[in-house]
């Protein structure tokens, strides 16, 4: 996540204080409980993400064609941050590594 530190920040920042009531929101009507945090490494810094769900498919189903504008907003600012291997789709490639629904 070289160079993406800042950007991470201000996403984290907008989910604890103006967005926060939209962003539980969406935790409820996902059934999502989630953490996340920058890890510093000696290969350089990580974003950690933990998800839990009783059905994390249907959780990610859920994003997937959500339309709440804190929703949208939050699939806009972590997709963007996302760089998938040439020649694939880039919420398919999120979905796998971002979301833990990895399939096939």
């Amino acid at each position: 996540m070289a160079g993406k530190n800042e950007a991470h920040r201000r996403i984290a920042a907008e989910v604890k204080r103006p967005r926060r009531s939209g962003f539980d929101a969406f935790h409820e009507r996902a059934g999502v409980t989630e953490d996340w945090w920058i890890q510093s490494t000696p290969m350089g810094d990580l974003v950690l993400r933990y998800l839990e769900s009783d059905d994390l498919a249907a959780a990610m189903a859920h994003l997937a064609r959500a339309q709440d504008e804190t929703e949208v907003w939050f699939k806009k600012a972590t997709l963007a941050r996302c760089r998938p291997p040439s020649g694939q789709d880039r919420a398919q490639q999120c979905a796998r590594h971002r979301w833990g629904t990895r399939r096939g």
